[in-house]
């Protein structure tokens, strides 16, 4: 049946994406909550959490999560000019894509390490 036509044409293709989507979800729904059972957290403390304490971590990693918003869109845009340029443009930029997620992944190392000795020493004011 694959390659037979567009997805459209076989009736449960659709059935069956929606079902193992529902299913994933399912599950992940049941292993965060064994995570969180497990670490002693209970759905009274989530709904008791200050919410202050969520904008000062979103204020102290606007930087990285900016930066990581602007890298996004520069993927995003590379794919789409290279895709008006023809295929053999498009193979070139999937390679260099790919050197430039490495090299972004090794610099959200140091980020992350930053982020972390920040909030240490953040606290450590306190």
């Amino acid at each position: 049946m694959a390659g037979d036509g567009p997805a459209d044409e076989r009736p449960g293709a659709a059935l069956a994406t929606v079902t193992a989507e529902y299913a994933t979800l399912i599950i992940g729904l049941l292993m965060a909550k064994r995570v969180l059972t497990l670490r002693g957290v209970s759905l009274a403390m989530l709904k008791n959490a200050r919410r202050g304490d969520l904008r000062r971590l979103l204020a102290l990693n606007r930087d990285i999560m900016l930066r990581s918003l602007l890298l996004q869109l520069c993927f995003g845009a590379l794919t789409v000019f290279g895709a008006r340029l023809g295929s053999d443009i498009v193979a070139v930029n999937a390679v260099l894509m790919t050197m430039l997620t490495f090299t972004a992944y090794a610099l959200d190392g140091f980020a992350y390490a930053v982020e972390a000795h920040s909030g240490r020493l953040r606290r450590a004011r306190r």
